[in-house]
């Protein structure tokens, strides 16, 4: 769980900030992601006393007069990630300063794309700290150099070669001894067997490709389909 408080004085805006938040968290875990918004200072210090393990504080600061809040969410949870919005034109040094430095930041105005790619970049951020709190998200390889443990998020298949697995992330890639079967047993539900030799992480498909029996990742590889598995991943697709 990601949970996290907001503070601006427009509700929608905030409210619109949160949806989007979630969306690029989802989009990239299954972390659920619950937001608490605010819109005055008695709320947000409310919010903070409350509960000093947020892992999000985003806070409009405006013109630059919104600091104080950022000061006082900062004093109360200084282990949280930091997302400011601003106006364009307030000097950097008003928000990038010890005890401040945050570890996002929009700027206003910014077309929707801009604003999607820096919260997607938070978001990211977000999930790399849980990832590392969290060993249960993470798959162990262990080789000649030690064990090596990546987030099950990051993998985008196995591949088995010649009786060696293939661990394939977006650009990057380990392999280990093993077979798919006994690895098959031991995955999360979101790892489908979708060939002899392959099994996806099903939330990093982007399309399914019956006509040629194949799946699309988000990376823009491409993994064979059996006949076999073709109709399991057309109902969990569907």
């Amino acid at each position: 769980m990601i949970a996290g408080v907001l503070y601006g004085p427009d509700r929608k805006a905030m409210e619109v900030l949160g949806l989007l938040l979630k969306e690029q968290v989802a989009k990239r875990s299954s972390e659920e992601c619950a937001l608490v918004v605010c819109v005055d200072g008695a709320q947000l210090q409310a919010a903070v006393v409350q509960r000093k393990a947020w892992q999000v504080v985003c806070v409009d600061i405006g013109d630059g007069s919104g600091m104080g809040r950022v000061f006082e969410a900062r004093q109360a949870c200084p282990a949280a990630e930091l997302l400011l919005l601003v106006d364009a034109g307030v000097p950097p040094m008003t928000y990038i300063r010890p005890g401040v430095m945050p570890s996002c930041l929009v700027q206003r105005p910014a077309n929707t794309a801009l604003v999607r790619e820096s919260v997607g970049a938070y978001a990211e951020h977000l999930l790399e700290r849980a990832d590392e709190d969290d060993a249960l998200q993470s798959f162990a390889i262990e080789s000649k150099e030690g064990i090596t443990k990546v987030p099950y998020r990051k993998i985008v298949c196995f591949e088995s070669r010649a009786k060696r697995i293939s661990v394939r992330l977006a650009h990057e890639e380990y392999t280990y001894y093993d077979t798919l079967d006994r690895l098959q047993k031991s995955l999360p539900e979101q790892f489908v067997r979708c060939h002899r030799g392959f099994i996806v992480n099903a939330r990093r498909i982007r399309q399914l490709h019956l006509s040629d029996n194949s799946v699309v990742m988000d990376d823009g590889s491409v993994v064979p389909v059996s006949r076999s598995y073709k109709s399991t991943l057309k109902e969990l697709l569907a």
